[in-house]
């Protein structure tokens, strides 16, 4: 009882699918025939839309969807000059309902070049439960056409005509015999195609180049040669493959090889459209680019390329999306299964996504901008290239690493180019036996040199006898910079280096380096010293230490005394 139930509910269920499948215009031979014809007058008399309800009453299985619209419109036309020439269809004579799968309207014995052969006007049941005009009533429709189109059409009937139609019968016997699979007029008319299209291609390549070259020259971009050929190449192959597939619908070829052709043009053309886009996406990035480059703002040197890249991303996706749909794969459920399987492409490319995120965050952040001088890590370069997957930093080395965007935003970054100044911090070591009035002049001097030298701040240096090391006194120079590069930077640590090397040659100050001096004894000396101390008081040197913590110490006032600009042999 149960099986039963299921049983009349499964086929009430398919019953009721059928039922909604059904076309009330295709439901019999009757209505098929009658929507077919009443579409096709109303085609006649210049209603274009029409059209698309005849051409739904053929069965166009056999043909590839992109080229369905252009193969129906074709065979409907000579169906009907065949059906007004056979006879004048009372809608009443024809069945209403029919229980076999196939009804035929009409059929002629006529002669062909191969002998007698049947031609058949019938109607199939689709599976859907619509009548159509049978395939095999459409692949012999041409030649069932052209056995009969001298023949006057029925009583009452308004023949169909066109231009094609009338050109076609003015055109000299030579041109209307077939070779191979066309006629003499269809290859002359191929061949003109094919030389119109050539034409059009170098007329475009031409004009593009002029337009392109003098847009650029008029912004003052510079654009290289290879960037220019790279866009006008594919653009001119997708102007030829534009008029070829709009060209070939006019020349009434064979449905099959109009089929295949037509697949064959749509998928060229798709191609070159997409690598048309690519390469105009990098040619408008190469121009905004240069615009770029007049501004100050470094923000739009990483912008404008990742934009670019994202771009070409989305249309190489919508590319391959398209190129799918004309080799007649059905992407709508490949994309369905690509959602199904989500989760594990999205585990399978957590990376990449990572990247992704992590070239936002670049984006969003702007921790560092094209040029800058970085450290990330242990990497240390100048960022030469942000992507939309990685970053390229060209090393002191002239190496060039790769760093996935998503390490990014989990390591910290030092931007030595977005400092406001530099630090240059050194010691200078000059000799132990320099006096202290030549150190302290000498240190004023440096002061001085900084205070004059371009690019240092003015109100942040220190200059100073900073330690007694084991082989030289050394004076510590903190001084900073205000330069916009390391270039520039190297060179104005060279300008002060080299100024203060020629002052101590002035002063008669002489750097020390690491030495070792050899005290002999003497023991007429050393009675001496222990003379010496056995006569000063203990705090004789607590005295002079506070005589000397006295006096002033500043720029303008050291403890040694006055300073005045003097040669070295003052000293």
């Amino acid at each position: 009882m149960i099986k039963f139930l299921l049983s009349l509910l499964l086929l009430t269920h398919t019953l009721m699918a059928n039922e909604l499948t059904i076309d009330p215009e295709l439901k019999s031979p009757r209505e098929t025939m009658k929507t077919f014809l009443v579409n096709m007058a109303r085609y006649k008399s210049g209603d274009n839309k029409a059209i698309q309800r005849v051409i739904k009453t053929l069965n166009l299985e056999e043909f590839d969807a992109p080229s369905r619209e252009d193969i129906g419109k074709s065979l409907a036309v000579k169906l009907v000059m065949v059906i007004d020439r056979i006879e004048k269809v009372d809608y009443s004579k024809l069945p209403n309902t029919f229980e076999n799968p196939r009804w035929t309207f009409a059929k002629r014995r006529l002669q062909t070049e191969n002998g007698e052969k049947t031609f058949y006007i019938d109607m199939e049941k689709s599976k859907e439960g619509n009548w159509l005009f049978s395939s095999r009533t459409l692949n012999n429709i041409e030649t069932f056409f052209n056995l009969t189109k001298k023949d006057k059409v029925a009583a009452g009937v308004v023949e169909y005509r066109d231009w094609k139609t009338n050109l076609l019968e003015n055109l000299p016997p030579g041109l209307q015999k077939r070779v191979i699979f066309l006629y003499n007029w269809q290859w002359l008319l191929l061949g003109a195609l094919i030389i119109i299209c050539f034409v059009i291609k170098l007329i475009t390549v031409n004009y593009l180049i002029s337009l392109i070259g003098s847009i650029f020259q008029k912004a003052r971009i510079p654009i290289i040669g290879d960037a220019l050929k790279n866009f006008t190449g594919p653009i001119g192959i997708f102007s030829f493959l534009l008029f070829w597939t709009l060209g070939i619908k006019f020349l009434d070829l064979p449905p099959y090889f109009f089929s295949i052709l037509y697949r064959v043009s749509i998928i060229a053309f798709t191609v070159c459209g997409v690598f048309t886009v690519y390469r105009l996406v990098n040619l408008v990035s190469v121009y905004f680019l240069g615009k770029a480059k007049e501004t100050d703002s470094k923000f739009d040197d990483i912008l404008i390329p990742l934009i670019a890249k994202s771009i070409n991303f989305i249309v190489i996706i919508v590319g391959a999306v398209t190129i799918g749909e004309s080799l007649t794969i059905d992407m709508k459920n490949i994309i369905a299964g690509l959602g199904i399987g989500g989760l594990a492409f999205a585990f399978a490319a957590k990376d990449t996504l990572a990247n992704i995120f992590g070239s936002l965050t670049v984006l969003l952040d702007r921790p560092f901008s094209v040029g800058d001088a970085v450290v990330i890590g242990n990497i240390e370069g100048s960022v030469e290239e942000v992507g939309l997957r990685s970053t390229r930093i060209r090393t002191w080395y002239n190496s060039l690493i790769t760093v996935p965007n998503g390490q990014l935003t989990n390591v910290s970054i030092d931007n030595y180019g977005k400092r406001t100044a530099r630090r240059f911090r050194t010691h200078l070591g000059v000799q132990y036996d320099t006096p202290p009035a030549k150190i302290e002049a000498f240190c004023e001097g440096i002061r001085t040199l900084i205070a004059n030298t371009p690019h240092t701040k003015k109100d942040n240096y220190q200059v100073y006898l900073n330690n007694m090391g084991a082989s030289a006194l050394e004076i510590l120079m903190n001084v900073h910079f205000i330069v916009p590069d390391i270039a520039t930077e190297l060179q104005e640590k060279h300008r002060l280096l080299m100024d203060i090397i020629r002052l101590a040659e002035d002063m008669g100050v002489d750097f020390a380096f690491p030495t070792q001096t050899i005290h002999l004894f003497n023991e007429q000396h050393a009675q001496k010293e222990d003379f010496i101390k056995g006569e000063i008081p203990h705090n004789v040197a607590q005295l002079k230490a506070k005589s000397i913590v006295e006096k002033p110490m500043t720029t303008k006032n050291p403890r040694v005394g006055e300073i005045n600009p003097v040669g070295k042999d003052d000293f």
